[in-house]
């Protein structure tokens, strides 16, 4: 989601809270120049509210001194954006740029028909005569009018009310010139025009005039004036105001005005309602915390996102000479070298910046990678390994072009990093397949499990029995790789983007449910609990399946599990209440993410796999899945239709803390795409 959506998301969301708790808690009460601070203050700091992110503060300190009750204020506007699925769906014309389009055009509407009205205004002036010129002017207006007032000038025509009633109308159009109601009126339209898709704005100025009318009712009373005669005069001038810009003596909701006037004045204890506002406030900026872009702070160019890498065949994973690599939004492009080393400088502006690389050559099938980042704020460099396969060369290996998430990148990349980068990404093909093999070498296993604290393994048998590596009086992970072989990158890192204290408590309650739970259905051959957030259930047929007892993403995960093996003890708490608030062990880094080409015929796969200490969070077809460290093996390659990444901001928004840290890769399959 741009910056600029995200930005008038939550301040239609200030706007509406603003208007809530004015109409249920502050308009009954008869403190009217109390409300008219209340609603224009609060309009004009609602612009400001949403590019405050106290997150910065919370994630500065330590999580185990935090308030519990910040867990549970959801995170508003951070929402994931859409992501490109296919070369079809990246040509599709951006949905938000129509979006902003349309709300843009919406504004240019109001606005002209606010300065039509102004015009109209000034004719009616013009066409007055000036009958007074004290410290305010009066206007007398051959037409029959509602009296109003704009700026410190009243226009009336005499002729249609009396001596008294000529008093009470100046004395209450007195009270809007004196008090500068005007700047309210117009602070109000501009409101509307800026907002005019969110109908609390609309609400908002509505309420804003009414309060100005309860102010002079109240004054005009408050000077001595007959309450009855009064009433009876807003009576007899019923009717629509004419201009909407000015202060109108019988402004609508007359009924309104004349209870408010009957109701007896409201205890100045009642003011300490205005105190609510402050948990209201607090609220509102931890509902609007995280990885907002930093708009006040923005640098200025030129920036530019340097792109360097190299293009190899497969499955001869040999660098590929005369390869063109164009990037789509500039147009820029140029061919790989002898060593299959490309370069582009590509100059983009400091906000929302996506580039896509298309890969191509003739007699080959293209491929492309793609990248986004929210709000760049400076030049960045980017090193890209991609492929095309070789034609009449089959193979049956999986090949992940893996990009770099542990760390930026040089700003200014050559062909050294390319070169690192590409050793890297080949050896952790090398473990990956490795691995596979190791699986299909094994059938007796069903799953190899890996805890989420990394320090513990598993190996679950089809007939329900276990293995455990990395437990107390267990072997450790030599011995495993000694009877299975070496395991993947992915499977050996250690350390964990979570507290200590939050692994250890899941702990004690995996430690403690294993003992208490005893299944009521689904007839498993066994239940585990490995030891931490997750529980692990072997089927009769011998599969093995995860389900997070803590997945506040998805709560009908652990709901599925109950449903078929019973419900689980207290000990384990619900969603989203133990045992810590997650923190997040790195400093945030703007969002990107990489795209990269549908699975065709081949095995191949082009695989932007996040290698960030830990294993990545991966989501087949909208699931999560529990065994994030296995679930890619699982994958038939030929039934893939799409693959995309999410990393920092980006994947944290959506998936929770843990994922901003670890990475989130996106599977689409081919069934799932065809569905109507």
């Amino acid at each position: 989601m741009p910056a600029t959506i995200l930005y008038i998301l939550k301040l239609s969301l200030s706007l509406t809270i603003l208007w809530l708790f004015y109409f249920a808690i502050l308009r009954p009460l008869t403190f009217y120049s109390w409300n008219r601070w209340y609603l224009i203050g609060y309009s004009l700091l609602s612009f400001f509210i949403p590019l405050i992110d106290i997150g910065r503060i919370l994630t500065g300190a330590d999580a185990a001194r935090q308030p519990l009750y910040i867990a549970f204020v959801p995170v508003i506007g951070n929402y994931t954006p859409a992501i490109v699925q296919s070369s079809r769906q990246a040509s599709l014309p951006n949905t938000w740029d129509i979006a902003l389009l349309l709300l843009a055009a919406g504004a240019a509407l109001l606005l002209t028909r606010t300065l039509i009205r102004w015009r109209s205004l000034a004719k009616v002036r013009r066409e007055a005569r000036l009958i007074s010129d004290t410290d305010i002017r009066i206007y007398q207006v051959d037409k029959e009018i509602m009296p109003f007032s704009f700026g410190r000038s009243i226009y009336i025509n005499s002729r249609l009310h009396t001596e008294q009633e000529w008093e009470q109308i100046v004395l209450h159009e007195y009270v809007h010139i004196r008090q500068r109601h005007t700047v309210d009126i117009l602070l109000s339209e501009l409101l509307c025009i800026l907002n005019w898709y969110n109908p609390f704005a609309w609400a908002i100025r509505h309420s804003i005039r009414q309060n100005l009318e309860f102010i002079a009712d109240q004054k005009v009373l408050d000077s001595g004036v007959d309450k009855k005669g009064y009433q009876y005069h807003l009576l007899k001038v019923l009717g629509q105001p004419q201009y909407r810009l000015a202060n109108n003596f019988n402004f609508s909701s007359l009924k309104k005005r004349i209870s408010m006037m009957n109701k007896i004045r409201s205890a100045r204890l009642h003011l300490l309602r205005f105190l609510f506002l402050l948990p209201l406030l607090t609220v509102t900026l931890l509902a609007f915390r995280g990885r907002y872009p930093d708009i006040l702070h923005r640098k200025t160019g030129p920036f530019y996102v340097n792109a360097a890498g190299i293009i190899i065949g497969i499955p001869s994973k040999k660098p590929m000479a005369n390869v063109a690599v164009r990037e789509k939004s500039t147009g820029l492009q140029t061919t790989t070298d002898a060593n299959g080393y490309f370069k582009l400088k590509i100059p983009v502006t400091p906000d929302t910046v996506r580039i896509r690389l298309d890969f191509s050559k003739q007699g080959f099938e293209s491929t492309h990678v793609e990248q986004l980042w929210y709000s760049l704020k400076e030049s960045t460099g980017i090193v890209e390994i991609g492929f095309l396969e070789e034609p009449g060369n089959p193979h049956n290996s999986i090949f992940m072009a893996v990009p770099d998430l542990s760390g930026h990148p040089p700003a200014d990349p050559g062909y050294g990093d390319a070169e690192l980068r590409l050793k890297k990404v080949l050896q952790e093909n090398v473990e990956m397949n490795r691995f596979m093999e190791t699986r299909k070498s094994h059938p007796e296993v069903s799953l190899f499990y890996v805890t989420e604290s990394k320090q513990r393994r598993l190996v679950i048998h089809t007939d329900g029995s276990v293995e455990r590596y990395g437990y107390s009086g267990s072997p450790g992970f030599d011995e495993m790789e000694r009877k299975y072989g070496p395991l993947p990158w992915y499977m050996k890192t250690h350390d964990h983007p979570v507290n200590a204290g939050y692994l250890d408590r899941w702990a004690a309650i995996s430690a403690q449910a294993e003992k208490e739970f005893r299944p009521t259905g689904g007839n498993p051959k066994a239940i585990l609990f490995p030891g931490d957030s997750r529980v692990i259930a072997v089927s009769e047929s011998g599969e093995s399946r995860m389900y997070d007892m803590d997945n506040t993403n998805d709560p009908k995960e652990r709901l599925g599990f109950e449903q078929l093996y019973g419900k689980l003890p207290p000990c384990v708490p619900a969603s989203g209440t133990v045992p810590a608030v997650p923190v997040i062990t790195r400093p945030q880094k703007p969002a990107n993410r990489a795209d990269t080409v549908p699975a065709k015929t081949s095995t191949a796969v082009a695989l932007s796999i996040p290698k960030i200490n830990g294993s990545p969070i991966i989501v087949v077809d909208g699931v999560r899945q529990a065994d994030s460290a296995n679930a890619l093996s699982k994958l038939d390659p030929n039934t893939i239709e799409s693959i995309s990444v999410l990393k920092n901001g980006t994947a944290t928004a959506t998936y929770g803390p843990e994922a901003g840290s670890r990475g989130v890769i996106l599977i689409t399959t081919k069934k799932v795409q065809k569905k109507p």
